[in-house]
């Protein structure tokens, strides 16, 4: 009894550090370790468990579902055509972080957690999940005003990939009331678009 009672209270605690979906409004900083320049996007992020993510920019969209994984350029000016690229989904995405942290703030078999200090947790990726996912490690940075630990509290994440490759994703607004369907994550491809 009390072995089915650790596992609930186990299984509870990581539903609530990464809610079914969520929310949020984002800037991800891009770069290349040693390499001085960075680039810089922001938008609104929708993510529904597991793989499930819509990330809408300016001039930009990506929509993603365990299957299948668009990217849409719009137009500049009415006359010119959209872009889309259709591919097969993938764990290389960067938001597939996302799926992993589904394991919450415990050591598992994809990562190993590492308390640097009060608001600040160290994760180091095993080799499987480093194949899995093409991360290193993540530093999860927490506001320091919240006394609960889950991915609304996250206020910047910054991940170091098995390429070299440097994202630090600051989270500016946090909704993880909102709910989506499965259409929600298929792309409609608007007219006058061009599929490249």
């Amino acid at each position: 009894m009390k072995c089915i009672l650790l596992f609930t209270l186990s299984l509870s605690a990581l539903s609530n550090f990464l809610p079914h979906s969520f929310r949020v409004t984002m800037t991800e900083k891009a770069s290349k370790l040693g390499n001085s320049k960075a680039k810089f996007e922001s938008g609104q992020l929708d993510y529904m468990y597991p793989s499930h993510v819509r990330f809408k920019k300016k001039y930009t969209e990506f929509v993603a579902n365990k299957k299948t994984t668009w990217t849409y350029s719009k137009p500049f000016i009415a006359t010119e055509s959209g872009k889309v690229s259709i591919s097969q989904s993938s764990n290389k995405s960067i938001f597939k972080i996302f799926d992993a942290l589904k394991n919450g703030l415990k050591s598992n078999s994809i990562y190993k957690v590492n308390k640097s200090n009060e608001h600040s947790y160290f994760l180091d990726f095993s080799a499987s999940g480093k194949k899995d996912y093409n991360i290193k490690s993540v530093v999860l940075n927490f506001d320091p005003s919240s006394n609960k630990l889950h991915v609304g509290s996250v206020r910047k994440m910054s991940i170091t990939y098995t390429d070299q490759k440097l994202v630090d994703i600051t989270l500016d607004s946090y909704d993880g009331s909102v709910s989506f369907n499965e259409k929600y994550f298929v792309f409609k491809i608007p007219p006058n678009t061009q599929e490249i």
